[in-house]
């Protein structure tokens, strides 16, 4: 038997999972296991972020080619005052992974100046930002 969900009631299924706190709102529903996202069933399979979703419903629909930021940090918030649609290199930049840490520091673990685009090379292999001075000094340790 095939289970499908009517979509009016979709909201009300939002927001029976929701808990309006002062600041967050907090996702009482299923999560992401790999991420940790809030997810909200759309049916049988079918599954949509719940941010997304309360995003959309405050906002309207999110512009191609854009993510939803979490401005608090918490992933289980689906308060729409706390959710901004940004590029991609934005949401990560804002983010707390080493790559967003180098380039927001302007310098590297060993102090040098990441800024100046020439001292910065991207890895083919992985994408990761790398500093020709430490490259360098690492060659120079090894040979």
């Amino acid at each position: 038997m095939s289970r499908t969900l009517d979509p009016a009631t979709l909201p009300d299924r939002f927001w029976a999972r929701v808990v309006k706190g002062p600041d967050c709102w907090d996702w009482r529903g299923g999560r992401a296991v790999s991420t940790g996202y809030s997810l909200l069933s759309t049916g049988k399979y079918a599954r949509v972020y719940a941010h997304r979703y309360s995003y959309e419903l405050a906002h309207g629909p999110i512009p191609e080619d854009m993510q939803i930021d979490h401005l608090c940090r918490n992933r289980a918030c689906v308060n729409p005052d706390h959710l901004e649609a940004v590029t991609q290199r934005e949401n990560i930049l804002r983010g707390t992974a080493p790559s967003a840490l180098f380039v927001r520091q302007g310098r590297c673990q060993r102090g040098h100046d990441v800024a100046d685009s020439a001292n910065v090379y991207v890895r083919k292999d992985n994408g990761h930002r790398m500093c020709r001075l430490c490259t360098k000094l690492r060659k120079a340790v090894a040979a």
